[in-house]
C-alpha cells in the first residue's frame, strides 16, 4: 500500500536526473559494475502511538468517487465529473498530491470545474456524497523513506544522491497530501500535511559497487476512511404534534 508513495516521487527524480538515469522503486539493488542506479522505498507507515487505554477519535463516513478528469472537448479549462461520479465536490488535486484552493485556481459550477490557467499535469477530483456506514479515523503518524545511490565510486554515487535529495524535497515542498493505495470506494488511506526530517546518511561499498544512502522520516496526519455502503435507517421522531384543550373554570 506504499507504492503511489514512490510513484508520487519518482517522476520528480526522472526529471532531475535525466531519461537515461536508472531511477526505481522498492529497496533495489546495485547495478552491473559500470552502471549508476538511484531507488527510493518507502518502508514503513507507523502510526503515532496512543495513551493508555485512548482510541482513535472516529468521524462519520460519506460515500465518495475519486479519479482523474478530462478536458470537455473544445474547452481546455473546463473539466465535469463523469456520469458514476455521485456527490458535490470535495477536493481538487493538481497536480496530484497539491491539493488547490476553491477561488484560488477554479471556481465550480454544479458538476463542472472551470480553472483560470491551464491546469498543471493531470487532474484528480474527489466527491462526497451522502452520509454511510462506516468511520473515518485520524491520528498523527510518519513513513519511513530510503533514498539510495550506487555508482562505480564513492564520489559518483554522492553526487546523484545529493541531486536526487534536492528533486524530492523540492516535490514535498509543493504538496500537502499523499495517497495511498486503498480499495475505492471501500477503503482510502492518505498522509496530509507532509512534513519530511533527515535521520541520516550512510555510505558504502555493495559488492563492486559504492553506494550513498539518505534515511527520512515523512510525519503527517493519517487519515483512514472506511465506507461499507448506504447506512442503516435510524429511528427518528418527525414530528411532534401538540394540542392544547381548553377546559372550564369552577368557580365556587
Amino acid at each position: 500500500m506504499l507504492a503511489p508513495r514512490e510513484t508520487l516521487l519518482r517522476p520528480a527524480l526522472q526529471a532531475a536526473l535525466g531519461p537515461s538515469q536508472d531511477v526505481r522503486s522498492g529497496p533495489g539493488s546495485a547495478p552491473s559494475p559500470a552502471s549508476t542506479r538511484v531507488a527510493l522505498h518507502a518502508a514503513r507507515l507507523t502510526p503515532a502511538p496512543l495513551p493508555d487505554g485512548e482510541s482513535p477519535a472516529r468521524d462519520p463516513a460519506y460515500l465518495s468517487w475519486s479519479g482523474t478528469l478530462s478536458p470537455v472537448a473544445g474547452h481546455p479549462l473546463d473539466y465535469t465529473l463523469p456520469d458514476q461520479a455521485t456527490g458535490h465536490f470535495q477536493e481538487v488535486q493538481n497536480p496530484p498530491g497539491h491539493i488547490l484552493g476553491h477561488g484560488d485556481a477554479f471556481l465550480v459550477e454544479g458538476r463542472t470545474l472551470h480553472f483560470f490557467q491551464p491546469p498543471q499535469g493531470p487532474v484528480q477530483a474527489r466527491t462526497r456524497d451522502q452520509r454511510c456506514a462506516g468511520y473515518t479515523e485520524r491520528r498523527p503518524a510518519h513513513v519511513l523513506l530510503a533514498l539510495r545511490s550506487w555508482a562505480p565510486d564513492a564520489a559518483t554515487a554522492d553526487s546523484l544522491l545529493a541531486r536526487s535529495l534536492a528533486a524530492m524535497l523540492g516535490l514535498l515542498e509543493r504538496i500537502n497530501v499523499l495517497d495511498f493505495t486503498g480499495a475505492p470506494p471501500t477503503l482510502g488511506m492518505r498522509l496530509s500535511k507532509p512534513r519530511p526530517q533527515l535521520l541520516g546518511l550512510e555510505r558504502g561499498m555493495d559488492g563492486s559497487s559504492a553506494y550513498s544512502v539518505a534515511h527520512y522520516r515523512i510525519d503527517g496526519e493519517l487519515e483512514l476512511a472506511l465506507s461499507l455502503g448506504q447506512a442503516e435507517p435510524e429511528g427518528r421522531i418527525q414530528a411532534v404534534d401538540i394540542q392544547l384543550q381548553r377546559t372550564g373554570v369552577h368557580q365556587a
